[in-house]
């Protein structure tokens, strides 16, 4: 059994927090720049698919690393009885990586002069923000619970 209160598990929960930092740092970018300026401009669209093509590669390497070796594993064997939170959680994992690639294929093939187009874009990369922050909070709320459960302090 891992006990929540070892150096590799608070490492594992330290390296969460960071990387959900990064990621609402990532998030809130996406969010400014998913509100089209008047008019439109290029630099604004190359900044919106670039931004959002780091954000891609970023959450599916971190969802890589949470799978593989990760905490999740940590948590089941901590935890037995969160083995349903981390299923679930990987589930949503498989869910969002073709949402975020065929939304990164979307944003690629916009342009300019395609306002309808760009207007759905700029919904969804909104929308794919909040599944993810949802997905994040639950994530952050599961190690917390795993952890707290260890010291006494869950309800």
């Amino acid at each position: 059994m891992v006990n929540t209160r070892s150096p590799k598990f608070l490492e594992a929960a330290r390296w969460l927090l960071d990387e959900h930092r990064l990621v609402e740092k990532m998030t809130q970018e996406l969010e400014d720049l998913s509100h089209e300026p008047r008019g439109g401009r290029q630099e604004w669209l190359d900044r919106l698919k670039s931004t959002f093509e780091q954000f891609h590669a970023h959450v599916l390497r971190h969802f890589d690393l949470e799978e593989v070796g990760g905490y999740l594993a940590q948590v089941i064997e901590a935890r037995p009885t969160m083995a349903p939170r981390v299923d679930q959680l990987a589930d949503e994992h498989r869910q969002l990586k073709p949402i975020l690639s065929n939304l990164r294929a979307m944003l690629d093939d916009c342009r300019l002069e395609d306002r309808l187009v760009l207007s759905d874009c700029c919904s969804r990369v909104r929308m794919v923000l909040g599944y993810i922050d949802r997905h994040d909070k639950r994530e952050i709320g599961m190690v917390l619970d795993t952890h707290l459960t260890d010291l006494g302090m869950a309800d």
